[in-house]
């Protein structure tokens, strides 16, 4: 196995006026970032356990550069953490020792969960390498783009998309926070950008976009939570050469589909796409639990004593937990969690299936839909929204049963200003179904 980032490494010696890292402010060359990784690492070398690693941008790249040549898993915690949730989740990493294989854990990332403590998860450096050559031909990554990448480092998504654009020696574009101004100004200063964001972020940018676009923009990499029809057309008018790439995964099973909207192409469908190459998809039990195995998985959750939980099956496939049906052409298509599923009325269902069709009206910024005890309906459906217009209770109980079964159209409806969030932008489903509780 390679050495974590060798091509970065290289173009620093061979190009070192390159510039690797743009934080807006102040730039870091190739040159530069590998020297200071390489001296960071000659002193984490003598010890022992994961790097923690705070703050964004070109301190953090350094930082992460430097463990990984020290053979040391990097920690990039989540700056949105409270202190508590911090100090458990460090103090479950003391005892993850360093690897002493040649394919070490060089990454200790959280998922965002939207209940409970953040869970620590460990990734090996062969199962992002091996996703690498894939990932820059769909993504259209190579030395001479510019990968902006807007949001924080702590979130896989951006990640991943920074370390995968140093081994293919492009220049990284990071940001102190998101401000869409200053994303799209970035990508306006660049001869050719790859973009990657979050849902949210699209719609952050629809009120700033000129009348024809930032041409620049040969693809949008989106990832995180939903992306609906709403989201694809504001990215479509931002950004109209772009090739637009939705990618399907989790934090433990890194890729699992990819879908790509070409400029000029037929109008996508509702569906994630088809398997990522490399990646094998099975559909299990009368729900269609999605399982998935790949050289991309994690190494395992890591428990409270240090070690690693590997929670794949006998036949190397994992499961978060999702549910989908795939159809005559291999494509997914999402049905929801099973976690999330609610019971009304003795009847299942699943709410990301509601939450999509509401994302599509032209009231509806954003929305979670939740269940809550009731004595009649064993659970009723309440929606939280954030609405972009006044809109009565029956317009939108309609609009819901216009597409999908009547039983499925919430029973109550409220507005909030903002749903509440995890740290990664996320939509936090637990925390809405506390604040209808606690009401």
């Amino acid at each position: 196995m390679a050495q974590p980032l060798q091509n970065a490494l290289e173009r620093g010696r061979a190009d070192p006026g390159a510039i690797a890292v743009d934080g807006g402010r102040s730039a870091l060359t190739y040159g530069r970032l590998a020297s200071d990784a390489e001296t960071l690492a000659a002193g984490l070398r003598s010890g022992h356990g994961p790097v923690v690693i705070d703050g964004d941008g070109l301190a953090t790249l350094t930082r992460f550069l430097g463990a990984a040549l020290a053979g040391r898993p990097a920690c990039v915690p989540h700056a949105d953490f409270s202190s508590s949730e911090r100090e458990r989740a460090l103090a479950q990493l003391a005892g993850l020792g360093d690897a002493a294989d040649d394919d070490p854990i060089f990454y200790v990332g959280f998922t965002s969960g939207t209940s409970g403590a953040p869970k620590p998860f460990a990734r090996r450096w062969s199962s992002w390498e091996l996703s690498f050559g894939a990932a820059a031909e769909i993504h259209r990554i190579d030395r001479g783009t510019t990968v902006v990448l807007a949001g924080a480092l702590a979130h896989s998504h951006f990640l991943f998309g920074a370390v995968l654009g140093l081994e293919r020696g492009a220049t990284l574009r990071t940001f102190a926070r998101f401000d869409a101004g200053e994303v799209l100004s970035a990508a306006a200063g660049a001869e050719k950008a790859v973009l990657f964001v979050v849902p949210t972020m699209l719609a952050a940018i629809e009120p700033l976009i000129g009348e024809t676009g930032y041409d620049q923009v040969t693809a949008v990499i989106v990832s995180g939570s939903a992306f609906d029809a709403r989201h694809r057309e504001i990215a479509r008018r931002a950004f109209p050469n772009a090739r637009i790439v939705q990618i399907f995964g989790a934090s433990e099973l890194s890729f699992v589909t990819v879908a790509i909207d070409e400029p000029g192409g037929a109008a996508p469908g509702d569906d994630v796409g088809t398997a990522f190459p490399g990646v094998e998809i099975e559909l299990r039990g009368d729900a269609g639990e999605i399982w998935v195995r790949s050289p991309y998985l994690f190494a395992g959750h890591v428990t409270a004593d240090g070690e690693l939980d590997d929670t794949r099956d006998d036949r190397g496939f994992a499961t978060v937990g999702d549910l989908g049906r795939i159809d005559d052409e291999g494509r997914l298509m999402l049905v929801g969690r099973g976690s999330n599923m609610v019971i009304t009325g003795g009847k299942n269902v699943h709410p990301e299936e509601i939450e999509a069709v509401l994302r599509e009206h032209d009231a509806v910024v954003d929305c979670v839909v939740v269940g809550v005890p009731d004595d009649y309906w064993g659970e009723r459906l309440v929606a939280l929204l954030e609405p972009r217009r006044d809109a009565s209770d029956e317009e939108l109980t309609e609009a819901v049963r216009a597409r999908l079964a009547s039983y499925k159209a919430p029973k109550e409806w409220r507005r909030v200003d903002a749903l509440p969030r995890t740290a990664t932008g996320k939509v936090a489903r637990a925390r809405a179904r506390e604040l209808v509780l606690d009401d």
